[in-house]
This record gives C-alpha cells, structure tokens and sequence, in this order.
C-alpha cells in the first residue's frame, strides 16, 4: 500500500476522480483550494460580499452537483471560474432589470466589505481604497478582464477563452483599464493630466 499525498497536494484530477469513485469528503480540498480566488473574482463584479460569498457557495455546489462533466480535469480552475462567471452574470442581468435603488442598507454594507486590518497603516488602506474605486469605476468587461489576468494571474489566453473573445481584444480590454485606473488614480492623487 502507497502513502497517500497529503489531501491539500492532491492534484484537481486525481481529486475529482476520487471523489467521483465515492470519497465526496475529499471534494473540501478542491472548496478550500479555490474559495479565496472566486471570492474575489464574484465580489470585483458584484461589490457585495453577502451576494458574492452566495455565488461562490452556489458555484461549488454546482461544481460538485456536475462534476461528471469537466471533461478537462487538470483545467478545474477554469472550468469552475466558468461557473460562478455564469451565476455572477444571471445575476446582474436580473439586478438590472429590477431597477434597484440604493438604500441606506447597501451603502453600509458595502462600506463594511473592506474593514481596515489593524496592522494596516492609514497610507496603504488610503491606497488600497483608492485602487478598489478605480476598479470598480471601469466597465464590467474591462474588469472582469482585468481581475482574471492581474488579480487571480490567469494567462491571457485563458481568459479569452472563459471571456469567449481573442487573445488581442483581451489585451486591448486589459490595455485600456490599467489606462483607466491610471487616470482615476491620477486624479485623486491630483498627479493626473490637465487635459
């Protein structure tokens, strides 16, 4: 009998055939794995982490729900940012044909979605603050390309795929939300063009 690797070193592959064959507990690594990554990618599109912790759980559950069917195991990853992109885009259509206004409610809770770390020193959070509103300021395809290749460090072939677009229209989304970015920065920091 082998040593079995530890479970947080399983490959996607060898972890989906197991629990495919029945050893469902082991599906925990793949969820520990990638929670932290989709959080991100689901809250960069929704600004909302109540609604974006929802999509992750309910990309998950149906990961595990179709398992079967990521036919490229050792492209999991992809295939699950695939999902929760799905769910996060069902989402904002809906959220767009409600017409919602924004309530006292949202704006605390979106307030509260970056509490500030106590290690962190006033600059950097001032900083950091300032970036997540640039970002947030760009379109939704602009950032949507933008997170999956710079914040989550998808090449960007890949994420033309998933984005179902080539390679040179994600390099000129990319291209224009760092300039972007850059001038909303600029602007705060008044370091920006005049012009």
């Amino acid at each position: 009998m082998s040593a079995r690797p530890p479970l947080d070193a399983t490959p996607d592959a060898d972890a989906i055939a197991r629990v495919l064959a029945g050893d469902g507990a082991l599906y925990q690594v793949l969820v520990a794995r990638y929670q932290e990554s989709l959080f991100r990618i689901a809250y960069s599109m929704v600004r909302d982490s109540d609604i974006a912790a929802d999509m992750v759980q309910d990309a998950f559950v149906r990961a595990y729900v179709n398992l079967a069917r990521c036919r490229n195991r050792e492209r999991f990853r992809v295939w699950l940012i695939t999902l929760l992109r799905n769910r996060v885009l069902d989402h904002l259509k809906e959220k767009r044909r409600r017409d919602a206004s924004l309530s006292d409610d949202d704006v605390l809770r979106r307030a509260e979605a970056y509490p500030v770390r106590a290690a962190e020193s006033d600059e950097r959070y001032a900083l950091r603050t300032l970036m997540e509103d640039a970002l947030t300021r760009l379109s939704e395809p602009l950032r949507e390309a933008f997170v999956l290749r710079h914040v989550e460090e998808l090449p960007v072939a890949e994420v033309a795929q998933m984005l179902g677009t080539g390679v040179s229209a994600i390099k000129m989304r990319l291209q224009r939300a760092r300039e972007q970015m850059q001038k909303t920065v600029g602007a705060a920091l008044g370091t920006g063009d005049e012009t």
